[in-house]
């Protein structure tokens, strides 16, 4: 087997063992789940598992960089439309629908956020730097949109909005007037 082949390959197991994982961590909760369900839902030995993550801290962490990487680029996709014909109202509204809609997504990012919160160390360290560069970002193309010395404020607040909104809906809070929180939240 080719060197590029076997890269692929671990790759697709790497991936294979992420999705895994996120669907037990949706299922049981971060805490409640071990490197070993992981292994047996998988069905790959802990050794396999061990050669592709190293401790669950790990695996936790990817995951969480995935879904916040995929909020980002929304994010970015939709400050990237409002150099047309839409309003930053418009698409932000559109983002956070999105982004709410992703029940599971949603959930997960609560449960890892938690877990990260709780803990000390190195997965807390990670989680505080991707937020820093997550807020960055949308600082960066809210720049491009609304030239102003409030976009540093502005993004924190957006982020906190879109955690605040998950928790809520995962409480069941329905009708959630998106479009009027951010008009008010972007008026000059």
């Amino acid at each position: 087997m080719g060197k590029k082949s076997q890269e692929k390959r671990s790759e697709n197991m790497r991936d294979f063992i992420l999705e895994t994982a996120r669907t037990l961590m949706i299922e049981k909760g971060v805490k409640d789940t071990s490197l070993k369900d992981i292994a047996k839902a998988a069905k790959i030995s802990t050794g396999t598992l061990y050669y592709h993550f190293s401790a669950k801290e790990d695996i936790i962490f990817e995951i969480a960089e995935g879904s916040m990487r995929q909020i980002t680029n929304g994010l970015l996709a939709a400050l990237e439309q409002i150099k047309t014909d839409h309003t930053p109202a418009q698409v932000l509204t559109e983002v956070f629908e999105r982004v709410l809609s992703a029940d599971e997504r949603g959930r997960l990012h609560l449960y890892l956020l938690s877990d990260a919160g709780t803990s000390e160390g190195a997965i807390a360290e990670r989680f505080a730097r991707q937020y820093a560069s997550w807020r960055e970002t949308l600082k960066t193309g809210l720049d491009e949109i609304r030239p102003g010395d409030d976009n540093d404020v502005l993004a924190y607040m957006i982020i906190a909005i879109l955690d605040g909104l998950i928790i809520q809906e995962m409480f069941g809070a329905t009708d959630i007037p998106t479009a009027d929180m951010l008009e008010v939240l972007l008026e000059k």
